[in-house]
Parts: structure tokens; C-alpha cells; sequence
């Protein structure tokens, strides 16, 4: 499966490097998401010498931003890159981003938790902070 942004395909293979590495750093708040599928990865560059990974939050506000940046910064380190995190807030986040794959995945968690929660509609998946609201319990 590629999981590049369309950005990303024609970069070089130490930056293609850099972007796996970082690709696959779940959402701390939809696990079964990484940040790639979610959208939020916009690009991994190479420049002098750092691995700069260019991250959008789903929204300005989103509380889990800093530990997303964090989570990405270790994976790249790890990959032995000296890591640079930039935060890119334009353009905004959309919903237009996630990948088919993450639409799926996400679906499938939500679907599986016990038949209580389930998912309004595709399109709001992540719209109110990082997606909390956009689910709803199901009454019984």
C-alpha cells in the first residue's frame, strides 16, 4: 500500500525513507489511523541534513497535535534522522484527506466497539475536535 502524499512520490529515496518512517505513527485519539492515512502527514523533505515532516492538525485547536508532532519526531529519530517538525495550518485540514484506507479503518473500530458507537457520516468522521463529537452512542 502507498501512503504517499502526492507530494511526497517524487522525492528521493532518503526522504521516501523518512516519510515510512513517520507514515506510520497512529492518531493517539483513532489508533487504527496513522497519521498519513489520517491526512495530517502533509510531506517529509530532506534539507540539510534534517528530516523536516511538514504536519497540518486537523484543526488549529486540536489538543493532540503536540503529542502527534512528538510521536513523529521519535519515529524519525529512531530512523536515524535528525528530526524538524513543521506545522503547516494552511491550507486547513479537510476531511478530503483522509485516505480510503483510514475512512475503512476507522469504520471498522467503530463498528466493532461493541455495537455503541457508531458513525455519523463519512464526511464528519474528524470535524469537532479531532472527531470526539462526531460520534454518538447508540441508544439501546
Amino acid at each position: 500500500m502507498d501512503q504517499l502524499h502526492p507530494t511526497q512520490k517524487k522525492r528521493n529515496a532518503e526522504a521516501r525513507r523518512a516519510w515510512d518512517a513517520a507514515a506510520v505513527v497512529p492518531d493517539p485519539e483513532v489508533p487504527c489511523v496513522n497519521v498519513a492515512e489520517l491526512g495530517i502527514l502533509r510531506n517529509v523533505e530532506i534539507i540539510e541534513g534534517k528530516a523536516v515532516a511538514y504536519v497540518t492538525p486537523t484543526y488549529t485547536g486540536c489538543p493532540a497535535v503536540l503529542a502527534i508532532e512528538l510521536a513523529i519526531e521519535v519515529a524519525l529519530r529512531e530512523a536515524g534522522f535528525e528530526p524538524k517538525i513543521e506545522r503547516v495550518i494552511s491550507p486547513a485540514w479537510t476531511t478530503d484527506w483522509i485516505s480510503d484506507e483510514g475512512a475503512r479503518e476507522a469504520s471498522r473500530l467503530w463498528h466493532r466497539a461493541a455495537g455503541c458507537w457508531v458513525q455519523l457520516k463519512a464526511c464528519s468522521i474528524w470535524r469537532n475536535h479531532c472527531g470526539v463529537s462526531a460520534m454518538r452512542k447508540r441508544k439501546h
